[in-house]
Protein backbone atom coordinates (compact mmCIF):
# COMPACT_ATOMS: atom_id res chain seq x y z
CA UNK A 1 0.00 0.00 0.00
CA UNK A 2 2.83 2.32 0.82
CA UNK A 3 4.36 1.55 -2.29
CA UNK A 4 1.53 2.80 -3.88
CA UNK A 5 1.53 5.78 -2.63
CA UNK A 6 5.03 6.49 -2.82
CA UNK A 7 4.96 5.60 -6.73
CA UNK A 8 1.48 7.42 -7.04
CA UNK A 9 3.28 11.11 -5.88
CA UNK A 10 6.48 10.09 -7.63
CA UNK A 11 4.64 10.19 -10.45
CA UNK A 12 2.97 13.20 -10.06
CA UNK A 13 6.20 15.45 -9.14
CA UNK A 14 7.47 14.00 -12.40
CA UNK A 15 4.41 15.27 -14.54
CA UNK A 16 4.41 18.69 -12.67
CA UNK A 17 8.39 19.11 -13.00
CA UNK A 18 7.84 18.24 -16.97
CA UNK A 19 5.66 21.28 -17.27
CA UNK A 20 7.99 24.03 -15.64
CA UNK A 21 10.88 24.37 -17.97
CA UNK A 22 12.35 27.27 -19.05
CA UNK A 23 13.17 27.19 -22.94
CA UNK A 24 11.32 25.78 -25.45
CA UNK A 25 11.87 23.91 -28.46
CA UNK A 26 11.51 26.20 -31.04
CA UNK A 27 14.69 28.08 -29.00
CA UNK A 28 17.17 25.48 -31.09
CA UNK A 29 14.96 24.66 -33.84
CA UNK A 30 17.31 24.07 -36.85
CA UNK A 31 14.54 23.69 -39.62
CA UNK A 32 11.06 25.27 -40.00
CA UNK A 33 7.97 25.21 -42.55
CA UNK A 34 8.77 21.58 -43.33
CA UNK A 35 12.27 22.13 -44.84
CA UNK A 36 13.78 25.77 -44.68
CA UNK A 37 16.91 26.02 -42.67
CA UNK A 38 17.13 28.73 -39.83
CA UNK A 39 20.52 29.22 -40.75
CA UNK A 40 23.28 29.52 -43.88
CA UNK A 41 23.67 26.28 -45.48
CA UNK A 42 26.70 27.57 -45.31
CA UNK A 43 28.73 26.15 -42.28
CA UNK A 44 27.90 23.74 -39.99
CA UNK A 45 25.39 24.56 -36.97
CA UNK A 46 24.82 23.22 -33.75
CA UNK A 47 21.96 23.89 -31.47
CA UNK A 48 21.97 21.19 -29.39
CA UNK A 49 25.24 20.65 -27.77
CA UNK A 50 24.09 17.50 -25.71
CA UNK A 51 22.35 15.90 -28.47
CA UNK A 52 19.05 13.83 -27.36
CA UNK A 53 18.97 15.16 -24.34
CA UNK A 54 19.45 18.64 -25.28
CA UNK A 55 15.92 18.09 -26.88
CA UNK A 56 14.13 15.84 -24.46
CA UNK A 57 14.73 18.71 -21.68
CA UNK A 58 12.44 21.30 -23.80
CA UNK A 59 9.41 22.40 -23.60
CA UNK A 60 7.30 21.70 -26.84
CA UNK A 61 3.69 22.98 -27.41
CA UNK A 62 0.80 20.20 -26.86
CA UNK A 63 0.07 17.30 -28.43
CA UNK A 64 4.10 17.33 -29.76
CA UNK A 65 6.96 15.74 -28.31
CA UNK A 66 10.60 17.71 -28.60
CA UNK A 67 13.44 15.42 -30.84
CA UNK A 68 17.00 15.89 -32.43
CA UNK A 69 17.12 16.29 -35.59
CA UNK A 70 20.79 16.02 -37.14
CA UNK A 71 20.51 16.86 -40.78
CA UNK A 72 23.64 16.26 -43.34
CA UNK A 73 23.70 17.81 -46.44
CA UNK A 74 25.56 18.50 -49.65
CA UNK A 75 25.85 22.23 -51.16
CA UNK A 76 27.11 21.86 -54.30
CA UNK A 77 27.57 25.78 -54.47
CA UNK A 78 30.19 25.34 -51.91
CA UNK A 79 31.04 21.73 -52.73
CA UNK A 80 31.41 20.59 -49.39
CA UNK A 81 28.82 18.56 -46.76
CA UNK A 82 27.48 20.21 -43.92
CA UNK A 83 25.33 19.08 -40.75
CA UNK A 84 23.06 20.70 -38.87
CA UNK A 85 22.39 19.45 -35.34
CA UNK A 86 19.10 20.94 -33.23
CA UNK A 87 15.53 19.90 -32.40
CA UNK A 88 12.22 19.72 -33.83
CA UNK A 89 8.62 18.97 -32.82
CA UNK A 90 7.20 15.51 -33.68
CA UNK A 91 3.42 14.76 -33.65
CA UNK A 92 2.80 11.65 -32.31
CA UNK A 93 1.16 11.02 -35.71
CA UNK A 94 4.24 11.66 -37.15
CA UNK A 95 6.25 9.60 -35.13
CA UNK A 96 4.46 6.58 -35.78
CA UNK A 97 4.94 6.90 -39.44
CA UNK A 98 8.62 8.25 -38.32
CA UNK A 99 10.32 6.54 -41.95
CA UNK A 100 7.68 8.16 -44.28
CA UNK A 101 7.82 11.72 -42.15
CA UNK A 102 11.53 11.61 -42.58
CA UNK A 103 11.60 10.88 -46.59
CA UNK A 104 9.15 13.58 -46.47
CA UNK A 105 11.56 16.06 -44.86
CA UNK A 106 14.70 15.16 -46.55
CA UNK A 107 12.62 15.70 -49.89
CA UNK A 108 10.94 18.77 -49.00
CA UNK A 109 14.71 20.22 -47.15
CA UNK A 110 16.03 19.23 -51.28
CA UNK A 111 12.95 21.55 -52.92
CA UNK A 112 13.19 24.61 -50.92
CA UNK A 113 16.65 24.85 -50.83
CA UNK A 114 17.10 24.66 -55.04
CA UNK A 115 18.81 28.13 -55.19
CA UNK A 116 21.67 27.10 -52.69
CA UNK A 117 21.86 23.50 -54.87
CA UNK A 118 21.83 21.54 -51.83
CA UNK A 119 21.89 17.91 -52.56
CA UNK A 120 22.41 14.26 -50.69
CA UNK A 121 19.99 15.25 -47.96
CA UNK A 122 20.22 12.85 -44.66
CA UNK A 123 17.94 13.62 -41.71
CA UNK A 124 17.96 11.67 -38.63
CA UNK A 125 15.50 12.33 -36.28
CA UNK A 126 15.82 10.69 -32.46
CA UNK A 127 13.18 11.52 -30.02
CA UNK A 128 14.70 9.44 -27.09
CA UNK A 129 11.66 7.41 -27.06
CA UNK A 130 9.93 10.06 -24.92
CA UNK A 131 5.99 9.00 -26.11
CA UNK A 132 6.72 5.23 -25.48
CA UNK A 133 8.21 6.22 -21.64
CA UNK A 134 5.34 8.52 -20.89
CA UNK A 135 2.50 5.63 -22.38
CA UNK A 136 4.49 3.47 -20.08
CA UNK A 137 4.41 5.80 -16.84
CA UNK A 138 1.02 6.08 -17.50
CA UNK A 139 -0.06 2.66 -17.67
CA UNK A 140 1.55 1.61 -14.64
CA UNK A 141 0.24 4.00 -12.64
CA UNK A 142 -3.10 2.89 -14.10
CA UNK A 143 -2.40 -0.38 -12.83
CA UNK A 144 -1.24 0.44 -9.45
Amino acid sequence: MHTKIIFQIFFVLMLVSNTYKAYVCDDKQVIYDYGRFTKSTYGDYKFAYHGVSSCAALNSDEYTSCCYIKVKFKNEVADEKFTHRGCIQITFDQWAKIDSYITELENNIASYNKDNNITKVDVDIDCNSKFIKLTGLILLAFLL
